[in-house]
């Protein structure tokens, strides 16, 4: 049974505002690598470390101590009644998700967007996970 469904966009508005680096980017990174893509992002105009860029996700999460440092309180959450796996495939219960703005880049290239993050109350060296249809 899925407990939730995630129709992702069309191509074309995937690449609208995608993230590309240039060869300057990966000056001594050994191609082809595993490593994890951890950036700082714009979140609801905070500055926002350590950002874990998940492309095996399709949620976007925001931990609970990063919710409440940023200022919002119990009352901005919507309510959202599913349960979902960590990373040791344990259960998490949700408290609840926010739609907050997500803006990367600097200008003129700067993009923001609107992601419907799913807060959960977990310790993690992340602040954030960004998944891959963000």
């Amino acid at each position: 049974m899925k407990l939730l469904e995630v129709k992702r966009p069309r191509l074309e508005d995937r690449h609208e505002n995608a993230i590309a680096f240039i060869e300057q980017d990966v000056e001594g990174v050994l191609a082809p690598h595993n490593d994890a893509v951890v950036v700082t992002v714009n979140i609801a105009d905070y500055n926002v470390h350590r950002v874990f860029i998940n492309n095996g996700s399709s949620i976007d999460i925001l931990y609970y101590f990063v919710y409440f440092q940023i200022g919002f309180t119990l009352d901005h959450l919507s309510r959202f009644d599913i349960l979902i796996q960590d990373f040791a495939e344990d259960s998490v219960i949700l408290k609840g998700m926010i739609k907050l703005p997500v803006a990367m880049g600097m200008p003129p290239q700067r993009t923001t967007i609107q992601v419907n993050f799913l807060m959960v109350k977990l310790s993690s060296t992340y602040s954030a996970i960004l998944g891959c249809l963000s």
